[in-house]
């Protein structure tokens, strides 16, 4: 299984999650793929964190 797709897994499965600044698009595009309303928090040095509403 490829980086991108672990984190969104990854994110899916948590709930939450922080990725690199430059994984940002790929991994919300990855997220598409599964149920759930994604947002984002905090951008700072470079990371993003991101979060499943409930």
């Amino acid at each position: 299984m490829d980086t991108i797709k672990s984190k969104a897994l990854s994110i899916f499965s948590m709930g939450e999650g922080i990725i690199k600044e430059e994984e940002f698009e790929k991994v919300m595009e990855e997220l598409t793929n599964y149920n759930g309303v994604y947002c984002v928090g905090t951008r700072m040095n470079g990371l993003v964190a991101i979060h499943k509403r409930s």
